[in-house]
């Protein structure tokens, strides 16, 4: 301010008299005052524009709500799966649309004011959905909802909201695919079935997808409009004319989106042609359960190659007597028993691995209706066992003692 105030005098021209002094002073702080003044105005936005009322008596209420209102913040995030699925679709690429359904009326959408909406007080269910494209109904990718209770006098409340993609409806998604195999080999069956549904298989192979390379050689393509829901992936490779190999996998239309599988996951080797098939339901012979766990060596794997929904029904326990680690790869399979076989024992569970050393690995395969009177009653082992995305229903041991199997699953 001494700058200013220098200013003011150097202007007016009186510096050596005392009284001029003292009235140029006076003049000076009526002029600094009103200097200040302003500066004061000028740094206040919207100071001319009038403000909503502050909740009388708010002691932890947000400035400039009024009566009867609240403030409310939405939290946003997405939800993934073990399957093949879209990629996550970001948030910055959605155009989000915001509708609030409260104290029984239809929803309304909304807008938020610097990140937060304010509502009048009352029970809310606020829907979020997320759009391709903004104002296109039909690119809706993702929606969410919550319910929530809105209190004046309180503080803005958050509102979590996980946005999921649209599996429901008419809508169509689609799917890039993409298979790795050695030089000899062809794709007998490349598949996409509704899960628990009546239509006929979409076959990923019409129209033939394209090629590349010769050894190893990379099969890939997309296909368009497949109505939304919930699919079983199948491939299945021949080697000549004897050996087939294959795989199956869950996967999720959504849609407007493009799922998509790994080629990592879908890469075969000739190695893989010398795995142990399971080919029928039957509880014995060639192409049994029962037969691969037998003639599978150690560090190989037995891989099931059935339709989906199978049932394979044992007439006595699966049993893994040597020490070898191999892996057992299903696909949805249920494994259960035959309505011949009755007895129940210590060692009568599904599976029986009476190996402490034996290293066992397990995929989707459902486990049920197990019955033993001890040591568990769907697997029993003393060695390692490793499990992934296998169910276990309906069993039950008669024992409460739990020790050295899987017991009670």
């Amino acid at each position: 301010m001494n700058n200013e105030w220098k200013t003011i005098n150097n202007e007016q021209g009186i510096m050596n008299n005392e009284e001029q002094r003292a009235k140029s002073g006076s003049k000076g702080i009526t002029l600094l005052f009103a200097i200040c003044y302003l500066l004061f105005v000028s740094g206040c936005s919207g100071i001319f524009l009038e403000k909503p009322r502050e909740h009388q008596g708010q002691e932890t209420g947000s400035p400039g709500v009024p009566d009867g209102f609240g403030t409310v913040e939405v939290s946003l995030s997405g939800r993934t799966a073990r399957t093949v699925m879209p990629d996550p679709v970001g948030l910055d690429r959605l155009s989000l649309e915001y509708w609030f359904a409260g104290n029984g009326g239809a929803p309304e959408k909304k807008e938020p004011s610097e990140g937060k909406f304010i509502l009048e007080t009352g029970t809310y269910t606020l829907t979020v959905k997320g759009f391709l494209t903004a104002n296109d109904p039909e690119s809706l990718a993702a929606q969410g909802e919550k319910s929530f209770t809105l209190t004046a006098g309180t503080a803005a409340e958050t509102v979590n909201v996980t946005l999921r993609p649209v599996v429901t409806g008419e809508g169509t998604g689609s799917l890039e695919f993409g298979l790795r195999y050695p030089s000899g080999v062809t794709v007998e069956t490349l598949t996409l079935t509704r899960i628990a549904g009546e239509e006929s298989p979409i076959d990923l192979l019409d129209p033939v997808p394209g090629t590349s390379g010769t050894d190893p050689v990379t099969l890939s393509g997309t296909k368009n409009n497949i109505p939304v829901g919930y699919y079983l992936l199948r491939a299945v490779l021949k080697n000549g004319s004897t050996t087939e190999i294959g795989k199956t996998e869950v996967v999720h239309i959504y849609q407007n989106l493009t799922a998509k599988t790994t080629l990592a996951g879908y890469t075969f080797t000739n190695g893989d042609f010398e795995a142990y098939l399971v080919t029928n339901t039957g509880d014995t012979g060639a192409g049994s359960l029962r037969q691969a766990l037998a003639d599978v060596p150690a560090g190989g794997t037995v891989r099931v190659l059935l339709a989906p929904g199978s049932v394979i029904e044992l007439e006595s326990s699966l049993t893994l007597s040597t020490a070898k680690t191999i892996a057992i790869e299903g696909n949805g399979v249920t494994l259960t028993r035959a309505s011949s076989w009755t007895t129940a024992s210590d060692t009568s569970q599904l599976l029986y691995i009476n190996s402490a050393t034996a290293d066992v690995r397990i995929s989707r395969i459902h486990f049920k209706d197990g019955r033993a009177t001890d040591y568990g009653a769907a697997i029993n082992t003393t060695g390692i066992l490793i499990l992934e995305s296998c169910i276990f229903s309906g069993t039950r041991n008669t024992r409460s003692r739990n020790h050295g199997g899987w017991a009670g699953a």
